[in-house]
């Protein structure tokens, strides 16, 4: 899959979040079109951690983005399970443009759980990072649909990679 590049990048946290994207290496242009480089180095996957991560510190304290993706359980203490897997669901759909799948949801759900213990936010925090370092949010992925003429490599592609790509090429 190719990167989003920065704009959609940063419409999806920023709108929100005010997240600077200065780590993240600029959009390279070509005939008037610009997108990340094909080329993922070092440099683009620690400037899009430090992105992800400051996005999320700022997140779990941010009760619009809390209220908007998860619901009014995410605005008081001690949340319910239910709560943070609808906030996942909610987020996750949004970071990935399409509905996570069982197994991502239970994924993200086990990420909370192992820190939650020691501090519910920070597991709130981890989650939200984690999201948005994932190469499903990262990248514009097809690899959901249902495999074309018997071949491994080939997918039909679903309404949701669909909507992602038009999506994604509106200015």
């Amino acid at each position: 899959g190719d990167f989003v590049d920065r704009e959609k990048y940063s419409d999806t946290i920023q709108g929100s979040l005010a997240t600077s994207l200065s780590a993240v290496p600029g959009d390279r242009v070509s005939k008037g079109f610009s997108r990340l480089d094909k080329d993922v180095t070092d440099i683009h996957v620690g400037g899009f951690l430090t992105t992800a991560l400051e996005a999320a510190a700022k997140a779990k304290n941010h009760s619009y983005f809390l209220g908007r993706y998860g619901s009014p359980c995410l605005l008081s203490t001690g949340f319910s399970d239910s709560c943070i897997s609808t906030f996942i669901s909610n987020f996750g759909a949004r970071a990935f443009r399409r509905p996570l799948l069982a197994a991502e949801i239970s994924r993200y759900m086990a990420l909370y759980t192992d820190l939650k213990a020691t501090d519910q936010i920070s597991g709130i925090e981890a989650v939200i990072a984690a999201i948005l370092i994932a190469p499903q949010f990262l990248f514009q992925m097809e690899t959901e649909g249902t495999l074309v003429g018997g071949k491994t490599d080939l997918y039909q592609i679903t309404p949701y990679e669909v909507a992602s790509r038009v999506a994604l090429s509106l200015e």
